[in-house]
């Protein structure tokens, strides 16, 4: 098994959320601007947002791939069931998994699904690797 870590970006990313919080969290008690409390909560939710993206991995096998983000569990995707690999972003990049859903019985369905992978340090190679896994498609 392959486990891809999330870009090292996100830790000063949410380094910085944190030291936003903080300095509006002390103007507010210095000087009791209640418009701090805005920028209080928007640094608590990039915090959260970067912090989780930070936590997370992709595990990579010969059958499937997890997705294990902390508070949201993990995501299990069987590779035999991707349909398409594409990729997004500029400052970092993600990749987005789309695949054919499973209905209860755990047999595949018509319908599409996406996955979003939070951003990995190593993102050419396991897009290269997802690519491999991708059916071979007919040429027209």
């Amino acid at each position: 098994m392959t486990v891809f870590r999330t870009n090292p970006l996100y830790l000063p990313l949410t380094a910085v959320s944190l030291l936003v919080v903080g300095l509006f969290g002390w103007t507010l008690l210095t000087s009791g601007g209640w418009d701090a409390l805005f920028f209080i909560g928007a640094g608590l939710a990039g915090a959260l947002w970067f912090g989780l993206g930070l936590l997370s991995r992709v595990e990579l096998d010969e059958q499937q791939i997890v997705i294990v983000r902390p508070l949201l569990g993990k995501r299990v995707v069987e590779r035999r069931r991707l349909l398409e690999v594409t990729t997004s972003g500029r400052l970092m990049n993600v990749i987005t998994l789309i695949y054919h859903a499973t209905d209860a019985n755990g047999l595949a369905t018509e319908a599409l699904e996406s996955a979003p992978l939070p951003s990995v340090a190593d993102h050419g190679e396991l897009l290269e690797l997802l690519q491999s896994a991708l059916p071979a498609s007919p040429r027209s």
